[in-house]
């Protein structure tokens, strides 16, 4: 999501009308108070100058930032019972100490006057103290972060699970990454708003466990992020995984709107940010899927996305071994096809702060020109608080275009089965069709990117403002999800297990090169785009320690082109399609 500057937040605030009651916030430090948790009374930080917290659908982990105006020196993280700061006369208690530090619990509350709301849940991720302005800038993320840590079974190697429910799974994981409070939703289970501040156990999950999804192994190496593993679980079960405003872990079924559902608000004094002009792309869009599992394959059509397109099938294939009953192949297909209809028409608009919006929430907006209304879906809020600009929310919205039930319907055609002596091969309708065409629009956009510095974990192709960077897997992921081909991010392992696997000699432009240390593909750890005449572009240069921009300069780490072979790694390769 792009940043606002000074000047646009100050046509913003002079442009939309706030009313008569001032905004206000409140923020909330909690100390962690040992084994127990975090201090039930919180430490409230005044003097804050700038919030901005970032909120979007596709990225589970919520930014804030805000910044303090720290004059007498009383908020800096060391402070203690002393006169070490300059013009401080009255000093405070000690209880300062300890305060802005790291992974202790924030609290944040927007809204008018007196009225507040929760907007914010989580931990601090970084203290900057900006001594030349006698600033502190406060970086934190919700509690999603928790599973941005690596797993450790401590006493082997990898963990293991065989036989079991993917929801048991997913329970298991989530208490290993430290996270206590999360629920698993069904549609008799109440919503998280109304389980605060409630007598009942938060986290009830063998209550509420949705239908089986049995997974007969599941492996995950020592090192592999909780994230990856959880998302890896849930990338085709038709659920999501985020962290609410109040700091519950959710896992819930994705919600399905039309133009005929109840919206929750009505906007329309707000200023239209869209960049660029509205177009009909059907190369990004996928009408057909073949699901495969275990024992065969099962095709499944969208009749709204044939329609867009024409009638023109356009084809793609997902692995999901487990599905092997045809309502779970039809969550699959559910799954991806929300996502393909996701990206049929976005607008941006600006509008006075709403402490009570949430990501997937329903509201309908009046067009500025024609005055038609229309119902969109909230993808992404960014929301905006300062002495400049006052509160402002900047809200990416996404067309809903979606019947109720499913999405697809089986395609004409009997289940094949791998078992069947004359159907035994998938036909070529399961891989994805991308022509020459796309494959240099692909490769173009890719090289758009040389430069651009080396981060480890950076999404900066779609987050700018909070990266300066990317990795190599973010670089492909940047990349490949701008035409439609990767539908969430994944580590490039992990990348190389959602594309057909081919040899050197069949590589095209736009398909992958992956670099591993063993002849296992377990080992793989780097990927790259594959552009022709032995050449590659990848993000390379720089590793975990690659975290700063000074960092990567040094090491003259970025998206660069080299030799395919400029690794001696042992190699695989993947086709991004045919």
């Amino acid at each position: 999501m792009q940043g606002a500057t000074i000047e646009l937040l100050q046509y913003l605030s002079d442009n939309l009308n706030v009313g008569d009651r001032a905004p206000a916030y409140r923020i909330k430090i909690y100390r962690k108070d040992g084994d127990k948790g975090f201090e039930v009374a919180g430490f409230e930080i005044r003097d804050v100058t700038s919030i901005t917290l970032d909120r979007r659908y596709n990225m589970s982990t919520d930014d804030l930032t805000f910044e303090v105006s720290n004059i007498n020196g009383q908020y800096s993280p060391d402070y203690g019972h002393t006169k070490k700061y300059r013009g401080v006369t009255n000093l405070p208690l000690s209880g300062y100490r300890n305060v802005m530090l790291p992974y202790n619990k924030v609290t944040v509350e927007l809204g008018y006057g007196t009225e507040l709301v929760r907007v914010f849940t989580g931990l601090i991720s970084k203290v900057e103290i900006v001594e030349e302005t006698s600033t502190l800038i406060v970086n934190c993320n919700n509690m999603f972060s928790l599973l941005l840590n690596c797993i450790d079974p401590i006493d082997t190697r990898s963990l293991v699970y065989e036989n079991q429910d993917a929801f048991v799974i997913l329970k298991d994981l989530l208490e290993r990454a430290g996270i206590t409070e999360y629920f698993f939703e069904m549609d008799e289970v109440k919503p998280a708003e109304q389980l605060i501040n409630s007598t009942e156990d938060v986290a009830s999950p063998d209550e509420v466990l949705p239908n089986a999804f049995i997974i007969s192994r599941a492996e995950y190496p020592l090192g592999t992020f909780y994230a990856d593993a959880v998302e890896e679980l849930l990338n085709m079960m038709n659920h999501r995984i985020f962290a609410d405003r109040y700091g519950l872990v959710c896992i819930r079924t994705q919600h399905y709107y039309s133009q005929n559902d109840f919206h929750v608000y009505e906007v329309d004094d707000y200023i239209n940010i869209t960049e660029g002009e509205y177009k009909i792309d059907p190369t990004v869009l996928r009408n057909r899927v073949i699901v495969q599992a275990n024992d065969g394959w099962q095709a499944f059509e969208d009749k709204f996305l044939l329609e867009y397109c024409n009638q023109q099938k356009i084809s793609c294939g997902i692995e999901a071994v487990w599905a092997d009953t045809e309502e779970k192949r039809w969550a699959v297909a559910d799954a991806y096809f929300l996502d393909m209809r996701r990206k049929l028409r976005t607008i941006r608009i600006a509008t006075k702060g709403n402490p009570t919006i949430d990501i997937e929430d329903l509201i309908k907006v009046t067009a500025l020109i024609s005055t038609a209304t229309a119902k969109y879906r909230v993808v992404g809020c960014q929301t905006l608080f300062n002495e400049q600009g006052g509160y402002i929310d900047i809200l990416d919205l996404e067309f809903t275009a979606i019947g109720n039930g499913h999405l697809c319907e089986p395609a004409p055609g009997d289940y094949i089965n791998n078992t069947s002596s004359s159907e035994t091969e998938l036909d070529d309708t399961s891989t994805t069709y991308v022509t020459s065409s796309l494959r240099e629009q692909i490769i173009n956009y890719a090289r758009s990117w040389l430069g651009t510095p080396y981060q480890w974990g950076g999404d900066y192709i779609n987050r700018p403002t909070q990266y300066f960077g990317v990795d190599c897997s973010w670089f492909t992921w940047g990349v490949l999800g701008k035409f439609g081909l990767m539908t969430s991010y994944t580590t490039s392992k992990y990348q190389y297990k959602l594309f057909p696997p081919i040899s050197r000699d069949q590589l095209q432009v736009g398909d992958l090169v992956f670099y591993g240390t063993t002849s296992s593909s377990e080992s793989i750890h780097h990927v790259g785009m594959y552009l022709g005449n032995d050449r590659v572009i990848s993000a390379s240069g720089g590793g975990p320690s690659t975290t700063t921009l000074a960092a990567a300069t040094k090491a003259n780490a970025k998206v660069k082109e080299h030799s395919l072979t400029y690794m001696q790694r042992y190699y695989y390769y993947a086709s991004i399609g045919v």
